[in-house]
């Protein structure tokens, strides 16, 4: 699994996805300003964390950050440096128009363990029981990637204060009541789940897949995918486009999007668009320049694929469909 996240963002809510995910991990930090002094509370910091892992050995920590013209110093990490137990660092001082999140997303996946599939995923998400085993029997059972297949995971959220289911049978007894799809009552567009009423019908088959096809242009699913997949385009910026352009990318290179019936993964708190409102931007130039970046990507993906890529980037046609 590929994590990324701000140094003034990552809280106890990795802890949660980490202790969740039976498999290995790797976490690329950003953190916008350094200074020599701070090394020190950055490893405390890091340490609390490490600290509360089941499995601390499988997870994989990367730091970095932008230093104009300096060369930067080897620190040791010494045992006299006892975790904290609070955030030394605001909160508020994250600035979501200097998070390079694609840069983050790709060193997670070039400085983590050798692996032959990747998960790139969000943080604050539990995952059900067994799930990496699952995953992983699956990617190499149909040889993931000879057969250009990724294996999407379904998601949800649930609400604040309760449970998060870990089985399918506790997923299925509080769905619509205190479990919804994610970003149900935000985006359901972009995290629609293809036919979750015939797969709650179904009833778990850790086997099984569908293929989902022509979905929206909206749809981002997360997913695990070979080793072998392009980086994500560092050009892109935070909040535009910048995950769902694989996807694009993807699905014009001719990769299938398979659901894998066996896993399912859930995140704390319903987001309501009527309570929290859209994505507001730092400024206009901000939303400029993500627009540019993602029209730049896309006239590329055309000029590459020419054939494939005006649908994958389309509208999607009235008679969706997802096959079983």
């Amino acid at each position: 699994m590929a994590l990324h996240s701000s140094l003034t963002y990552i809280d106890d809510g990795f802890i949660k996805t980490a202790n969740s995910w039976e498999g290995l991990i790797s976490i690329s930090i950003f953190a916008e300003e350094i200074v020599d002094e701070q090394f020190p509370l950055i490893l405390k910091w890091l340490l609390h964390f490490q600290g509360k892992l089941k499995r601390p050995e499988d997870v994989f920590w990367q730091l970095f950050f932008q230093i104009d013209g300096q060369e930067c110093e080897v620190y040791q990490v010494d045992k006299i440096l006892y975790p904290l137990k609070e955030s030394p660092f605001a909160a508020t001082s994250f600035n979501p128009e200097f998070y390079p999140i694609n840069v983050a997303r790709n060193l997670a996946r070039k400085f983590g363990p050798p692996h032959r599939y990747i998960l790139v995923a969000d943080m604050e998400q539990e995952y059900s029981l067994q799930a990496e085993q699952r995953l992983r029997f699956l990617a190499e059972s149909r040889d993931i990637e000879t057969n250009r297949e990724l294996l999407v995971v379904r998601r949800f959220e649930h609400r604040t204060g309760t449970k998060a289911p870990q089985s399918f049978d506790e997923l299925r007894n509080g769905i619509y009541r205190d479990v919804f799809e994610f970003h149900y009552h935000y985006f359901a567009v972009g995290h629609r789940i293809y036919s979750i009423k015939k797969w709650l019908q179904r009833g778990e088959n850790t086997t099984h897949v569908q293929e989902v096809r022509k979905p929206s242009k909206h749809w981002e699913p997360m997913f695990v995918a070979s080793a072998s997949i392009p980086y994500h385009d560092e050009g892109l910026i935070y909040q535009y486009m910048n995950h769902l352009a694989m996807r694009w990318d993807l699905c014009a290179m001719q990769y299938k999007f398979m659901v894998a019936d066996g896993v399912f993964n859930t995140h704390e708190g319903i987001k309501e668009l009527r309570l929290v409102g859209g994505y507001k931007w730092q400024s206009k130039k901000q939303y400029k320049e993500g627009k540019a970046a993602a029209e730049r990507h896309k006239a590329r993906l055309i000029e590459m694929y020419p054939l494939t890529a005006p649908a994958c980037i389309g509208d999607k046609p009235k008679n969706e469909t997802a096959t079983s």
